[in-house]
């Protein structure tokens, strides 16, 4: 009985939190950017409506204005120019991800473990504020609105006309995590003209995964491959902090439309597709991907199901796995210094 209580009282503070996240608007906090600011060595940007004033973007394609934070580094010098990182949010998560990741990036740079740099996270829900079941765009344009072309143009124009970056596509990075990191392939696979380094931290890389008997979430094995060749709605595509399902059509639905627009459209943005669609060729890209192995979405096969793919093409990504990891905060932020030593190197020849 006590066991039982236990589980309810989760189940119950989960769907609390679902809900308070859930509400439209935001209570309004004033002094939480300069604290955040009076931690760092460099300055996070507001361009948000989150602390009194309206300092928001306006997004053309959108229509509206949208909220985004940005990065500098100590010492920014605007007559010097800078790599490019936009770090691309979670599921039920917003542009509020620039409080947890700011203090590592700052401590990052001012260690020498990674160069100065210029980093953008711009929102990506639908409403402007987050909702754990009903909330990711994946930056793909849809039928809630443009936003692949919000962040492909309209985040990429502003901060290229506000701040100094550099021209070359090697100095421009494409990282997120969960939701973000499966778009951060995606986009910069169809837009590589824009990236030459992309980051999934937990990505869904093959969203159309079945091992040989149909099962999603099988193990990967290379004997024992399949595809999903029908699209579920109500299957589980996963959960979050393992009480919350998440079902496909809750997921897909808002982002593509409906089951005939989702069965024609996912082969064409699911990333391991996309290597052959869009012909990507070895060293092409830089790419850094990671995982949980006790990932609940099973993140752990469809990776390997996209390097298996990869490696048929001739293409190498760097890969670390937390042996003990799930898909949740604490083992997305276990990634953060492995990824950090691999970007190091590879955005050295293009700091300021």
């Amino acid at each position: 009985m006590a066991a039982g209580r236990g589980l309810i009282a989760v189940c119950l503070a989960s769907l609390m939190a679902s809900q308070a996240l859930a509400l439209p608007f935001r209570i309004p906090r004033p002094l939480e950017n300069q604290k955040l600011n009076s931690k760092l060595q460099g300055r996070v940007l507001d361009f948000t409506k989150n602390h009194a004033a309206d300092n928001r973007f306006w997004a053309p394609s959108l229509c509206a204005k949208r909220d985004m934070y940005v990065y500098v580094p100590p010492c920014y010098d605007e007559s010097k120019q800078y790599p490019l990182l936009i770090w691309l949010h979670g599921f039920s998560q917003d542009e509020k991800a620039a409080k947890m990741l700011a203090g590592p990036f700052d401590s990052a740079v001012l260690e020498g473990r990674l160069p100065p740099m210029v980093i953008a996270i711009p929102d990506g829900t639908f409403r402007g504020t987050p909702s754990m079941t009903n909330s990711g765009s994946f930056y793909l344009d849809g039928p809630k609105g443009r936003y692949e072309d919000y962040l492909i143009d309209d985040v990429w124009n502003f901060i290229n006309s506000r701040f100094s970056i550099r021209p070359e596509r090697e100095a421009h990075v494409l990282a997120g995590a969960s939701m973000g990191g499966t778009s951060a392939f995606n986009l910069a696979f169809k837009h590589k003209d824009k990236f030459g380094v992309v980051v999934g931290i937990m990505p869904l890389l093959d969203l159309l995964y079945a091992d040989c008997h149909g099962n999603h979430f099988g193990p990967f094995d290379p004997n024992c491959l399949g595809r999903t060749d029908r699209y579920r709605p109500a299957a589980s595509a996963g959960s979050l902090f393992l009480v919350i399902p998440i079902r496909n059509g809750k997921a897909m639905r808002p982002v593509m439309g409906n089951r005939k627009e989702v069965e024609e459209r996912l082969p064409r943005e699911n990333p391991v597709e996309l290597l052959d669609l869009n012909d990507i060729q070895p060293g092409e890209f830089k790419m850094f991907i990671s995982y949980g192995a006790h990932d609940q979405f099973n993140g752990s096969a469809e990776a390997q199901s996209f390097l298996h793919r990869a490696a048929q093409r001739g293409i190498t990504a760097e890969l670390v796995v937390n042996p003990n990891g799930r898909h949740n905060k604490k083992t997305g932020m276990s990634f953060f210094d492995p990824w950090a030593a691999w970007l190091n190197p590879i955005l050295a020849p293009y700091a300021p």
